[in-house]
Protein backbone atom coordinates (compact mmCIF):
# COMPACT_ATOMS: atom_id res chain seq x y z
CA UNK A 1 0.00 0.00 0.00
CA UNK A 2 1.02 3.52 -0.67
CA UNK A 3 1.84 5.61 1.96
CA UNK A 4 1.93 9.11 1.68
CA UNK A 5 1.66 13.06 3.04
CA UNK A 6 -1.88 14.53 1.62
CA UNK A 7 -1.93 18.30 1.54
CA UNK A 8 -5.39 19.68 1.75
CA UNK A 9 -6.95 22.89 0.14
CA UNK A 10 -4.99 23.02 -3.20
CA UNK A 11 -6.02 26.14 -6.09
CA UNK A 12 -9.38 25.38 -7.77
CA UNK A 13 -10.48 22.30 -5.30
CA UNK A 14 -7.37 20.28 -6.29
CA UNK A 15 -5.77 17.90 -4.07
CA UNK A 16 -2.65 17.20 -3.84
CA UNK A 17 -0.96 14.20 -2.29
CA UNK A 18 2.79 13.37 -2.01
CA UNK A 19 3.99 10.04 -1.87
CA UNK A 20 7.86 8.80 -2.04
CA UNK A 21 8.28 4.98 -3.37
CA UNK A 22 11.72 3.11 -3.09
CA UNK A 23 11.11 0.05 -4.97
CA UNK A 24 13.40 -0.82 -7.64
CA UNK A 25 12.62 -2.73 -11.08
CA UNK A 26 15.00 -3.04 -14.01
CA UNK A 27 13.23 -2.22 -17.43
CA UNK A 28 12.21 -4.57 -19.98
CA UNK A 29 13.12 -5.29 -24.01
CA UNK A 30 12.26 -6.40 -26.68
CA UNK A 31 8.54 -4.50 -26.28
CA UNK A 32 6.85 -2.92 -29.24
CA UNK A 33 6.68 0.89 -29.27
CA UNK A 34 4.34 2.59 -27.28
CA UNK A 35 6.26 5.80 -27.41
CA UNK A 36 6.55 5.79 -31.31
CA UNK A 37 3.43 7.72 -31.78
CA UNK A 38 3.47 10.51 -34.59
CA UNK A 39 5.06 13.96 -33.80
CA UNK A 40 7.35 12.21 -30.92
CA UNK A 41 10.42 13.90 -30.57
CA UNK A 42 12.65 11.56 -31.74
CA UNK A 43 14.92 12.28 -28.71
CA UNK A 44 12.61 11.23 -26.43
CA UNK A 45 13.15 7.38 -27.37
CA UNK A 46 16.37 5.67 -26.46
CA UNK A 47 17.09 2.31 -25.68
CA UNK A 48 19.67 3.30 -23.44
CA UNK A 49 19.14 3.67 -19.55
CA UNK A 50 18.92 7.24 -18.66
CA UNK A 51 21.03 8.90 -16.47
CA UNK A 52 18.67 11.60 -15.05
CA UNK A 53 15.15 11.58 -13.02
CA UNK A 54 12.71 11.47 -16.17
CA UNK A 55 9.08 12.89 -15.19
CA UNK A 56 5.79 11.20 -16.94
CA UNK A 57 2.40 12.30 -16.16
CA UNK A 58 -0.45 9.38 -15.97
CA UNK A 59 -3.88 11.25 -16.45
CA UNK A 60 -7.23 9.18 -16.30
CA UNK A 61 -9.70 11.00 -18.60
CA UNK A 62 -12.72 12.95 -17.39
CA UNK A 63 -15.93 12.31 -16.65
CA UNK A 64 -17.82 10.24 -19.86
CA UNK A 65 -21.47 9.92 -20.67
CA UNK A 66 -22.38 6.58 -20.20
CA UNK A 67 -22.46 4.10 -23.47
CA UNK A 68 -26.20 3.82 -23.33
CA UNK A 69 -26.20 7.79 -24.18
CA UNK A 70 -23.42 7.88 -26.84
CA UNK A 71 -21.27 4.73 -28.01
CA UNK A 72 -18.49 6.57 -28.70
CA UNK A 73 -18.45 8.30 -24.77
CA UNK A 74 -17.61 11.87 -25.24
CA UNK A 75 -16.87 13.67 -22.52
CA UNK A 76 -19.91 15.18 -20.18
CA UNK A 77 -19.88 18.98 -19.93
CA UNK A 78 -18.70 18.24 -16.31
CA UNK A 79 -15.74 16.22 -17.38
CA UNK A 80 -14.34 18.96 -19.69
CA UNK A 81 -14.60 21.25 -17.10
CA UNK A 82 -12.57 19.01 -14.62
CA UNK A 83 -10.08 18.84 -17.48
CA UNK A 84 -9.91 22.31 -17.93
CA UNK A 85 -9.31 22.87 -14.07
CA UNK A 86 -6.59 19.70 -13.93
CA UNK A 87 -4.81 21.79 -17.11
CA UNK A 88 -4.83 24.86 -15.34
CA UNK A 89 -3.26 23.80 -11.78
CA UNK A 90 -0.61 21.24 -14.03
CA UNK A 91 0.45 24.14 -15.48
CA UNK A 92 1.32 26.24 -12.26
CA UNK A 93 3.07 23.28 -11.04
CA UNK A 94 5.17 24.04 -14.09
CA UNK A 95 4.50 20.39 -15.69
CA UNK A 96 6.27 20.61 -18.93
CA UNK A 97 5.92 17.27 -21.54
CA UNK A 98 7.32 16.97 -24.70
CA UNK A 99 4.02 15.19 -25.96
CA UNK A 100 1.19 14.38 -24.84
CA UNK A 101 0.13 10.82 -26.11
CA UNK A 102 -3.51 9.01 -25.62
CA UNK A 103 -5.25 5.65 -25.87
CA UNK A 104 -7.41 7.17 -29.56
CA UNK A 105 -10.58 6.63 -27.39
CA UNK A 106 -12.41 9.69 -28.00
CA UNK A 107 -13.12 10.56 -24.25
CA UNK A 108 -8.72 10.45 -23.96
CA UNK A 109 -8.36 12.06 -27.42
CA UNK A 110 -10.56 15.28 -25.92
CA UNK A 111 -8.97 14.85 -22.26
CA UNK A 112 -5.35 15.38 -24.13
CA UNK A 113 -6.46 17.74 -26.56
CA UNK A 114 -7.64 19.76 -23.66
CA UNK A 115 -4.47 19.08 -21.11
CA UNK A 116 -2.74 20.60 -24.57
CA UNK A 117 -4.07 23.81 -24.80
CA UNK A 118 -2.62 24.48 -21.29
CA UNK A 119 0.73 23.03 -21.54
CA UNK A 120 1.45 23.37 -24.83
CA UNK A 121 3.55 20.36 -25.41
CA UNK A 122 6.26 21.05 -28.40
CA UNK A 123 5.29 17.09 -29.43
CA UNK A 124 1.52 17.90 -29.68
CA UNK A 125 -1.31 15.39 -28.89
CA UNK A 126 -1.15 12.17 -30.45
CA UNK A 127 -2.84 8.64 -30.22
CA UNK A 128 -0.57 5.75 -29.33
CA UNK A 129 -0.99 1.81 -28.94
CA UNK A 130 -1.04 0.17 -25.16
CA UNK A 131 -2.92 2.60 -23.62
CA UNK A 132 -5.89 0.76 -24.20
CA UNK A 133 -8.30 -0.87 -20.92
CA UNK A 134 -7.10 -4.08 -21.09
CA UNK A 135 -3.59 -3.58 -22.39
CA UNK A 136 -0.08 -5.17 -20.69
CA UNK A 137 1.44 -2.43 -18.10
CA UNK A 138 4.58 -4.15 -18.69
CA UNK A 139 4.70 -3.03 -22.38
CA UNK A 140 4.23 0.80 -21.15
CA UNK A 141 6.53 0.72 -18.25
CA UNK A 142 9.23 -0.73 -20.58
CA UNK A 143 8.70 1.76 -23.14
CA UNK A 144 8.85 4.68 -20.67
CA UNK A 145 12.07 3.52 -19.09
CA UNK A 146 13.77 3.58 -22.45
CA UNK A 147 12.40 7.53 -23.09
CA UNK A 148 14.40 10.31 -22.07
CA UNK A 149 11.61 13.46 -22.33
CA UNK A 150 9.05 13.83 -20.29
CA UNK A 151 5.55 12.77 -21.31
CA UNK A 152 2.00 13.02 -20.57
CA UNK A 153 0.04 9.84 -20.83
CA UNK A 154 -3.87 9.60 -21.16
CA UNK A 155 -5.52 6.93 -20.38
CA UNK A 156 -8.25 3.88 -18.79
CA UNK A 157 -9.42 2.00 -15.68
CA UNK A 158 -7.89 -0.78 -15.17
CA UNK A 159 -4.50 -0.17 -17.40
CA UNK A 160 -3.82 2.45 -15.42
CA UNK A 161 -3.97 1.03 -12.17
CA UNK A 162 -2.23 -1.57 -13.36
CA UNK A 163 0.99 0.25 -14.60
CA UNK A 164 1.19 2.12 -11.30
CA UNK A 165 0.91 -0.98 -9.25
CA UNK A 166 3.79 -2.66 -11.46
CA UNK A 167 5.65 0.98 -11.57
CA UNK A 168 5.80 0.80 -7.57
CA UNK A 169 5.70 -3.20 -6.93
CA UNK A 170 6.25 -5.20 -9.77
CA UNK A 171 3.14 -6.50 -9.80
CA UNK A 172 0.05 -5.46 -11.67
CA UNK A 173 -2.39 -6.60 -8.96
CA UNK A 174 -0.80 -4.89 -6.08
CA UNK A 175 -3.12 -1.91 -4.09
CA UNK A 176 -2.19 1.36 -5.65
CA UNK A 177 -3.20 5.16 -6.45
CA UNK A 178 -7.02 5.72 -6.63
CA UNK A 179 -7.86 6.92 -9.78
CA UNK A 180 -10.83 9.36 -10.48
CA UNK A 181 -11.59 10.39 -13.57
CA UNK A 182 -9.26 14.00 -14.45
CA UNK A 183 -6.68 12.68 -11.95
CA UNK A 184 -3.07 12.96 -12.77
CA UNK A 185 0.22 11.06 -11.14
CA UNK A 186 3.75 12.06 -11.42
CA UNK A 187 5.40 9.47 -11.67
CA UNK A 188 9.87 9.93 -11.88
CA UNK A 189 12.45 7.46 -12.87
CA UNK A 190 15.61 8.39 -12.60
CA UNK A 191 17.60 4.98 -14.18
CA UNK A 192 17.32 2.33 -11.21
CA UNK A 193 14.01 3.49 -9.21
CA UNK A 194 10.58 4.68 -10.12
CA UNK A 195 9.19 7.07 -7.61
CA UNK A 196 5.47 8.61 -6.82
CA UNK A 197 5.96 12.63 -6.85
CA UNK A 198 2.98 13.86 -6.33
CA UNK A 199 -0.91 13.15 -7.26
CA UNK A 200 -3.86 16.04 -8.72
CA UNK A 201 -7.18 14.76 -7.91
CA UNK A 202 -9.74 17.43 -7.91
CA UNK A 203 -12.18 17.40 -4.50
CA UNK A 204 -15.47 15.63 -5.24
CA UNK A 205 -19.01 18.48 -5.90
Amino acid sequence: MINGVLQQGGPEGVRESSVSIPEIWDPGAGRRHLLAGPGLPNESRSTHRVEHAVDFYLVRHGEAVPETSHSQRPLTPLGREDVERLGRCAAARNVRPSAILHSGILRAQQTAEILAQHLAPPGGAHPISGLLPQDDPFVAKAEMEAAEQSLVLVGHLPHLNRLIAVLTHGDAQSESVEFRPATMVCCSFDGRAWKISWILTLEPG
